[in-house]
């Protein structure tokens, strides 16, 4: 589980580092998250790189979706735990483990 868990890290601090802007504070570089128009304009090939995988084209959409408006954090705040699961599931490559 451990080693799992250093995977996804390493993949998100490549997507951050590739895709996300760069922040320097007190001396130490940091990366934010990319912004959903970043990751839906970027090629499922250049999202792979960032050992992502087949996960490539499933982060790729959902950031399409966000992007879109299709995926609206604030509307979701607003609805019970199933509702804002079942929307989140509407979209090509989360399922309820992932949303």
């Amino acid at each position: 589980m451990y080693h799992q868990i250093q995977n996804i890290q390493t993949r998100l601090q490549k997507l951050c580092q590739r895709f996300g802007e760069k922040k320097i504070i007190y001396g130490k570089e940091f990366f934010l998250f990319p912004k959903p128009e970043k990751l839906a304009n970027a090629s499922i090939t250049n999202i792979a790189k960032c050992g992502l995988g087949y996960r490539s084209k499933y982060v790729k959409e959902a950031a399409i979706a966000v992007d879109n408006g299709i995926i609206d954090f604030t509307s979701l705040k607003k609805l019970d735990y199933y509702d804002a699961r079942n929307a989140l599931c509407q979209v090509f490559g989360i399922g309820k483990k992932v949303a």
